[in-house]
């Protein structure tokens, strides 16, 4: 569900432990919620595109809703 996410972690050389660890998460708890089964709460995903050094709207909101 988040491939703008996925593919802007990886392309900054990030694992799923580092935005777990970011977002005070268990590194399962966080892949599930990259996959779209569990959503990011407000200040997760703040604190996700702080750390990305990006815009939370870059990464959050979908194509179809910009």
């Amino acid at each position: 569900m988040y491939e703008k996410l996925r593919e802007l972690r990886k392309s900054k050389g990030y694992l799923i432990e580092d935005l777990a660890r970011v977002i005070d998460n268990s590194i399962a708890n966080y892949s599930k919620k990259e996959n779209g089964l569990v959503k990011f709460s407000v200040t997760e995903a703040l604190e996700i595109a702080d750390f990305l050094d990006c815009k939370v709207e870059d990464i959050f909101l979908r194509n179809d809703l910009q």
